[in-house]
């Protein structure tokens, strides 16, 4: 480019990253085929190393392919001369469309998945090597009492039944121990009025491949164990009545046959 941003030079790898050949843009304005948005900061990057010859510059911007879509670039450049400006700026220019179209799907999933972890009713932590909380869901609130800030860096013990904590320490170590593998457990966690919720969760390590710390989530089955236990109380009420009374009790099945 010289000094004014008029194309002088383009190499031949221009027509495959974006359609032209060097004899259509030789002359033209580089400032023209970027997108408007981008034009101030890259005219800013060329002013800085305009101003000091010899030194290196980076701009990223969108500069319209012949077709007409738009395609990210990434540009390192300096002036021609090192000790001068007057001939202008040469540059280094690569396609990064894909790496940025990358990025960006990868940015939406991010927010997507948060999205859910935010809204969802279970319980989303993660904790690090350390197993103090590093990150709880805005769930946790109304499913425990504390405010998501309350909860971080605690550890297991600070939470969870005394009679449980030995088990889920076990359980802990063993997904330290076994990278990617996933663990269910069942543990009480103290609600800050200070009752035990009996929650049920799935762990694993954050990375499948190293120990670097576990991401959970766990639902509250409190209402659930207690309609279980309930039914169990109940069975063994009436079977106890059932053994222990004088009257016979005969089970049939649909052909006759006795079983019980």
């Amino acid at each position: 480019l010289d000094p004014e941003g008029r194309m002088g030079y383009q190499s031949p790898a221009l027509t495959r990253v974006l359609g032209y050949t060097p004899e259509e843009l030789e002359g033209q304005s580089a400032f023209a085929y970027m997108h408007p948005d981008d034009v101030a900061g890259v005219v800013a990057q060329i002013g800085r190393v305009l101003a000091e010859p010899g030194s290196v510059g980076h701009a990223e911007y969108r500069f319209r392919h012949k077709d007409g879509s738009w395609r990210h670039l990434e540009t390192f450049g300096r002036t021609l001369s090192p000790t001068s400006a007057a001939q202008g700026v040469v540059a280094n220019v690569r396609d990064v469309t894909g790496r940025v179209e990358a990025e960006r799907a990868l940015r939406e999933q991010d927010e997507h998945f948060r999205r859910i972890i935010e809204n969802t009713s279970d319980y989303v932590m993660t904790g690090n090597t350390a197993l103090e909380l590093t990150y709880v869901s805005p769930s946790a609130t109304a499913l425990l009492g504390w405010a998501q800030e309350e909860m971080l860096g605690k550890r297991p013990d600070a939470l969870i039944h005394p009679d449980d904590l030995e088990r889920v320490t076990r359980e802990l170590t063993w997904l330290a121990e076994h990278p990617g593998e996933s663990v269910r457990s069942e543990y009480r966690i103290r609600h800050k009025d200070g009752s035990w919720r009996v929650f049920e969760s799935v762990g694993r390590t954050i990375s499948p491949h190293t120990w670097d710390g576990v991401i959970a989530i766990a639902r509250d089955v409190t209402d659930r164990k207690a309609a279980e236990e309930a039914l169990q109380r109940s069975e063994e009420h009436f079977r106890a009545l059932i053994e222990d009374g004088n009257d016979l009790l005969l089970v049939c099945a649909p052909d006759g046959r006795l079983t019980y």
